[in-house]
């Protein structure tokens, strides 16, 4: 049987987040490796925060923990358990000199390649470091693109890696940056459903837009706040709130609410409270600049919050037939579909119809995802 080495490192905090998408996408699957009973070790940074519920489960299932905070690298915990095969949830430091063993890693995406300079990311607020990344990528986009390209390229070269990815839009960015990898098997499983949370019984009372990860420019959320406060200036929503996550308050946006009272800003909520936050949603706007695969609407859809969204990346692809789209940076044109989105009628059509994408979208990544561990262990 394979001996299979987890890289569990890449699902904890990165520079910015504690919480992030891939890091949860690693956590189901190892979650599914061990349900399985397959054989498989895992590495991970004691000196980082690590997920309670991932030490719980390698404890009670007997699973071999390594820590890097020891000192070892990678390639020596690979080589002193005789792993035959490396899996990483995220691109990791130091896997371009990986050798001896197999290594098979998912692409999510390539956010640094995709996005386009957009001006209104000046009007976050974000710590100089942060600050100082934007200014250069917004002053000489070419020189930081070539700069991430070739730090990608770097992964590529290694002949004996495998990768995967999560949507086929990721399979296709990959295949345009990267040439040498439009001849090679790049298979793609949907990100596993992360719609499983249980939330509490007790519901708000309360009428409310929802928008997460409001701090993060390339989530795009000012624009679609700038829409709603303009909407409420103009006595076209009375009743409807908005709550913002991500964000304490206000003061992380370069703009002066008009009705302060409308909005609610709360900092980052556990699982739970932000599984009761999508339920209990009047609607849910997600006006993103960029998705390897896109989780949030999915986490609408399950329970028929109806999900206005920009199409780009690979929002389309999965949200299909089940969100209204708009523009991303057409502030009028998401007040249109807002206004649109009152509509009882439609928003019952649209509920319905959200839905019925993610049972269709969710039948698809319980499958990819036993799918998926497949592929690892025999590779």
């Amino acid at each position: 049987m394979t001996r299979l080495l987890f890289n569990l490192a890449r699902t904890q905090p990165t520079a910015t987040v504690k919480r992030h998408g891939g890091g949860i996408y690693g956590e189901i699957l190892f979650n599914r490796i061990v349900e399985r009973n397959l054989p498989v070790e895992a590495i991970y940074d004691s000196s980082r925060w690590f997920n309670p519920e991932m030490k719980k489960l390698c404890q009670n299932n007997h699973v071999p923990l390594h820590d890097l905070a020891t000192g070892k690298s990678i390639q020596q915990i690979a080589d002193e358990t005789k792993a035959d095969v490396l899996y990483s949830p995220l691109m990791f430091s130091g896997s371009t000199d990986m050798a001896g063993c197999k290594t098979v890693i998912t692409v999510h995406g390539l956010r640094d390649l995709e996005l386009p300079v957009d001006w209104f990311a000046f009007r976050y607020k974000t710590n100089l470091r942060e600050f100082v990344k934007q200014v250069v990528f917004t002053l000489f986009p070419k020189r930081w693109k070539k700069r991430k390209w070739k730090l990608v390229q770097k992964h590529f070269e290694n002949s004996t890696f495998k990768y995967v990815t999560v949507s086929e839009q990721s399979k296709s960015s990959i295949k345009l940056f990267y040439p040498e990898q439009r001849g090679k098997d790049i298979p793609v499983y949907y990100s596993p459903c992360t719609a499983t949370t249980i939330p509490a019984p007790d519901k708000r009372h309360d009428r409310y837009f929802l928008l997460v990860s409001g701090n993060r420019w390339e989530k795009n959320n000012l624009r679609a706040i700038m829409a709603l406060d303009r909407l409420y200036s103009d006595n076209l929503i009375d009743d409807t709130k908005t709550v913002v996550t991500g964000v304490k308050n206000a003061s992380a946006f370069r703009y002066r609410l008009h009705n302060p009272d409308k909005f609610e800003f709360t900092g980052y909520v556990d699982d739970d409270k932000l599984a009761a936050l999508y339920r209990d949603a009047f609607c849910f706007i997600y006006p993103t600049l960029n998705e390897g695969f896109g989780y949030p609407p999915l986490e609408a859809m399950r329970f028929g919050v109806p999900v206005l969204a920009s199409p780009v990346t690979s929002v389309a692809e999965i949200c299909s037939d089940g969100a209204l789209y708009f523009n991303p940076y057409d502030i009028e044109e998401i007040q249109m579909r807002i206004i649109r989105i009152l509509d009882p009628i439609y928003h019952k059509e649209l509920s319905e119809a959200g839905r019925k994408r993610f049972e269709f979208v969710r039948s698809r990544q319980e499958k990819d995802l036993d799918n998926l561990i497949d592929y690892i262990y025999a590779s």
